[in-house]
Order: C-alpha cells, then sequence, then structure tokens
C-alpha cells in the first residue's frame, strides 16, 4: 500500500504502527523534515510480537529523477513497480495512472 501524505500524518502513522513515547516522536521530528517524496518503508515480519508486526526498514529515503525524465512517467513506473510486487498502491487513482 502506498500512502501519499504530509509530515504530520507520516508521524502520526509512526505512532500508530510503532508506538513510541512521546519523547521518542519529538525526537524523531526533531531531527529532520520529512522531505518531499521520501519514502518510509515498513515490511511485514513475521517473527517479531506474537503474530507479526510492521517494522520500519528505511525512513526519509529520497530518490533522484532520472534525468530526461518527466516526474508523470517516474512516479507511473514507481507505481508500476509496487503493483509487480504484488502492493497495492491506492494512491494511483488520484493521479490518474
Amino acid at each position: 500500500m502506498m500512502i501519499v501524505a504530509h509530515q504530520m500524518v507520516v508521524l502520526c502513522l509512526r505512532t500508530i504502527i510503532e508506538n513510541p513515547g512521546e519523547k521518542e516522536i519529538l525526537a524523531i521530528d526533531r531531527k529532520a523534515d520529512v522531505a518531499n517524496c521520501a519514502i518510509p518503508e515498513y515490511r511485514f515480519h513475521p517473527e517479531v510480537g506474537c503474530d507479526g508486526t510492521l517494522v520500519l526498514s528505511r525512513y526519509n529515503v529520497t530518490t533522484p529523477w532520472p534525468f530526461g525524465q518527466r516526474s508523470g512517467d517516474v512516479l507511473a513506473g514507481l507505481i508500476a513497480g509496487l503493483g509487480a510486487q504484488g502492493l497495492s498502491p491506492l494512491a494511483a487513482s488520484a493521479w490518474g495512472i
């Protein structure tokens, strides 16, 4: 699933998924702003917890646009790649792709 959101929503989702304390989430917020088009990625780990859980595998990662490509072409490629991995990019319809 792909969710497109601003910094506050990203931090709220981290709070819901990771359940950090107030001091920890405020420290994450102070450390750096969430970059435009940044990717926080969670992976399901069945061994963690009693029934498995989502674990943050990377945060605030940005990738430059390939030279000469339009952002819409890059976005379409990203969404196609997510689909190829069996992920469901819910935001695709918002971009008309």
